[in-house]
């Protein structure tokens, strides 16, 4: 069994993910390669991420350092969420082979260095829809939000197909990008569009 928690609770009608990493890493300079995966995203209705992070340092230590990328390669069927560039704000997408099929990245999502976040990344097969929720509990976040936090955005993808990845990272990707630069607490990932409750 293993215990979640988040600054706002997500529930979820949840079966067993396809991978559970329950982990507390600080300032990696390494990551974690949890070996090949199935994923069958249109079978089974969609994908849905959860991760609960804390961006550490300053601004410029890391461009697109990736909370996690789940591939087979660069460009390859890539689902990754990740810092945009050297942007204050996140990037969500999904690659169908080598082309971008969605992707998310808004300036209200943004990155709060040293204070916890959590994601909610899910794609829903059944209308080709990408969301990104985010959360944080930065207190000048909810000043500015109010209860407009948590902050979700979604658009229309193209149809995201069933996919064996090879390379799936927490923390960095088969891209020559830096390695994420903070705390990771967890992250569970399902091929299933789960429901918020």
């Amino acid at each position: 069994k293993v215990n979640f928690t988040f600054a706002c609770t997500v529930n979820f009608k949840v079966q067993d993910p396809i991978l559970r990493a329950h982990l507390s890493m600080t300032n990696m300079h390494t990551h974690i390669d949890l070996g090949t995966r199935t994923w069958n995203i249109q079978s089974n209705g969609g994908f849905t991420a959860v991760a609960r992070f804390m961006f550490t340092g300053t601004p410029n230590d890391c461009t697109w350092c990736r909370i996690f990328d789940f591939s087979s390669g660069t460009d390859s069927y890539n689902i990754l969420l990740s810092r945009a560039g050297d942007n204050q704000r996140f990037h969500f997408s999904i690659r169908e082979g080598s082309t971008v099929a969605c992707s998310i990245e808004k300036i209200a999502h943004e990155i709060h260095f040293d204070h916890w976040q959590t994601a909610v990344a899910r794609y829903r097969a059944a209308d080709n829809t990408m969301e990104l929720t985010i959360s944080s509990d930065n207190h000048i976040d909810r000043i500015f939000h109010g209860p407009e936090d948590p902050i979700t955005f979604r658009t229309t993808c193209t149809s995201i197909t069933d996919r064996v990845t090879s390379m799936n990272y927490i923390g960095h990707s088969p891209w020559n990008n830096d390695y994420f630069h903070g705390k990771i607490a967890g992250v569970h990932a399902f091929d299933l569009s789960l429901i918020h409750i």
